[in-house]
């Protein structure tokens, strides 16, 4: 049996032709598979949207080369209003036109209940579609026809307190999304069953962080004996399948260790990955659970973006755990670890390397993929309400667990709902940053790579463009290592609607000098710990904002393998990466840094070519140690974006 890919790309043989313009309002063509498949094929996909921007893309990266040989052929997707028609003419003269939708591919289903399915789900879709020979059906048949066949939930079967929580578990760790009708749909038929009166279905069903903080909650009730309000016990942690979903949740840093001293007595052995001592020893225990684990989760070379999102958070929980006090690893387990380490960093960046043009083409929704999806993503939630975003400078995937550890003692009540996010390569604060703030690929802002002056003019263009006015609008950058009492001021009252606030602290505190791993931790929580992020996080949620956290570039350790000597030659010397105008320049450089990638350049403009240091190796003198960015370790390159929920609020 083939697949629905198939259907699509039987017209994109190797050569067929340079242009082709593809009709794609379902987004079929920014599949992540269709997308991989297009790019071995010698493809390059580009999304038309603003007139202006295109024409430079299309200008500076594709016509005036065609005939040089330098780059494949392109498709150019048009995924609103009037189809291909949109294009200018000489696009459309020159190229050939070809239209994909959801009602050509599956007959006899609803078009409008499968737009809002996750493409990834088309696969099991169209396995269900061809066996079962499906006629035509109403809208409400589509929708339980993809309940069943696509997320393979059966309302009728969920019973029981232990098939619900056991069916939320599965759902909620892998961070499965429905679609509004289909968790209507499944509230509906759910709150029918008796024997599930008193559970929260209507919070709990559709929103992950909801569910946490129930099952946070219902993990207290049951190793203490309390709650925080007088709550039943619902959940029975101690059923087989729930107790080793909820291990893997305390693994991961999804769910928080309560205190031995608040634990009562004669709780059985099983429950330890779910209390702390706070120990060395149970440091160790737990560093020692969470690294296997990752072992465990190691992604394929061939592996979906989506399983690498969710292998950085387990990966950050390890490195955390790592540097949290583990002192007493013996020479063969600090060798594993290494070995681990390389290991991770390898198979990432040769997965990166292969994946980056596609992971650029892939749409901000349901969540975003890359920081320059963010701004996109909050216009989509914002509705009429009000969004601040929170952008921490270099803060990587490790250091919010640190982060988000003390804030939760800070304000318990608080949750937080995190979805990892790729950033550009190289990892500079100019590439990063700006993209976040701009809502734009770099290749978008040749003129300012190399400072963050304009990101505040950025920012306010991006808003405006989404029809907020200029008053609506707010920019705040904050160098400050203690309080933020000037940033709160800046924000409070007055008609602001989408505003971001960047903080440099935590960079800045990295940059500073020659840190080990442990002491970043330690300057991490320090800062945190003095509550001044707590008194503006609590300010703005205060003001009704939707507040976000997001992150421009994480660090790693790194050893210095030497520093090339080329004076004037290199635009940007940076430790793990650098930039040169010509990529003569660069492959010359290369040349006297073996282990030096010559990256791909992808979403860079032209005349900006960047250098990276193989491994986990620097720029820097022979063997010396560094904590620094640039390069594309999944530290580097994987970052938080994250929700901030406090409690009164639901997704």
């Amino acid at each position: 049996m083939g697949n629905w890919r198939d259907d699509i790309l039987k017209h994109f043989e190797r050569g067929v032709a340079r242009l082709t313009l593809v009709a794609d309002p379902d987004r079929l063509i920014t599949e992540e598979g269709i997308l991989n498949e297009l790019h071995q094929r010698g493809y390059h996909v580009e999304v038309y949207g603003d007139p202006v921007a295109f024409r430079y893309l299309y200008e500076s990266s594709y016509r005036d080369r065609w005939d040089e040989g330098k780059v494949g052929d392109l498709v150019v997707l048009v995924q609103e209003g009037s189809g291909a028609d949109a294009l200018p003419f000489d696009l459309q003269s020159q190229g050939r036109t070809l239209p994909f939708g959801l009602d050509r591919l599956f007959p006899g289903l609803d078009p409008n209940v499968l737009q809002s399915l996750d493409r990834s789900l088309l696969d099991r879709l169209h396995t269900a579609h061809t066996r079962a020979g499906v006629p035509t059906l109403t809208e409400t048949a589509t929708r339980e026809f993809v309940l069943t066949h696509c997320y393979r939930i059966v309302p009728e079967h969920i019973d029981t307190p232990a098939a619900l929580v056991r069916w939320l578990l599965d759902r909620h760790y892998h961070a499965v999304v429905l679609p509004e009708e289909l968790d209507r749909l499944v509230l509906e038929r759910l709150s029918a069953v008796p024997a599930l009166n008193g559970l929260p279905l209507r919070e709990v069903l559709p929103d992950r962080a909801a569910f946490l903080r129930f099952l946070q909650n219902q993990w207290r009730l049951f190793v203490a004996g309390s709650g925080d309000g007088g709550e039943v016990l619902l959940v029975p942690f101690d059923h087989t399948d729930i107790r080793f979903t909820v291990d893997n949740l305390f693994a991961e840093g999804l769910l928080h260790p309560l205190p031995a001293a608040e634990c009562r007595p004669g709780l059985p052995a099983w429950v330890s990955c779910g209390v702390g001592a706070d120990t060395t020893e149970d440091r160790t225990v737990r560093f020692r659970l969470v690294r296997d684990r990752a072992r465990e989760l190691l992604p394929s070379s061939d592996a979906s973006h989506r399983e690498w999102q969710g292998f950085a958070v387990v990966w950050a929980e390890a490195v955390a755990a790592r540097w949290a006090g583990v002192d007493d690893l013996d020479a063969p387990e600090v060798r594993e670890w290494a070995q681990l380490h390389d290991e991770v960093e390898g198979r990432f960046g040769d997965w990166l390397t292969r994946r980056m043009g596609s992971l650029a083409s892939i749409p901000p929704h349901p969540s975003p993929v890359m920081v320059h999806h963010i701004p996109h993503w909050l216009d989509s939630v914002r509705g009429r309400g009000k969004v601040a975003l929170v952008v921490i400078d270099g803060l990587a995937l490790d250091q919010w667990v640190v982060l988000q550890d003390e804030l939760q003692f800070q304000e318990p009540g608080w949750s937080y709902d995190l979805v990892p996010v790729f950033t550009w390569v190289p990892t500079f604060t100019q590439v990063g940053r700006q993209a976040i703030l701009a809502g734009e690929l770099p290749l978008y802002f040749p003129e300012s790579l190399k400072t963050t002056a304009q990101e505040s003019s950025r920012w306010r263009r991006w808003w405006e463009e989404a029809k907020l006015s200029p008053s609506e609008v707010g920019y705040v950058l904050s160098t400050s290592m203690g309080s933020l009492s000037d940033v709160i001021e800046q924000t409070a009252g007055g008609g602001l609607r989408a505003i971001a606030i960047v903080l440099t602290a935590i960079d800045r505190s990295i940059h500073k000098g020659a840190l080990r791993p442990p002491d970043v931790q330690y300057q991490v929580r320090q800062w945190v710990g003095a509550g001044h992020l707590r008194e503006l996080l609590s300010h703005l949620l205060a003001e009704g904002f939707a507040v976000f956290l997001a992150s421009d570039h994480g660090n790693v350790p790194a050893v210095g393998a030497g520093s090339p000597k080329e004076g004037s030659l290199v635009e940007s010397a940076g430790s793990r990466a650098r930039v040169y105008s010509d990529p003569a320049l660069r492959a010359q450089t290369a040349q006297q840094c073996p282990n030096a990638i010559e990256w791909t350049d992808t979403g860079l403009p032209p005349g900006y070519h960047a250098l990276l240091a193989g491994g986990l190796t620097a720029f820097a003198a022979k063997d010396e140690q560094v904590i620094t960015h640039g390069g594309m370790a999944i530290e580097e390159v994987v970052v938080p974006f994250v929700r901030v929920i406090d409690g009164t609020e639901h997704q």
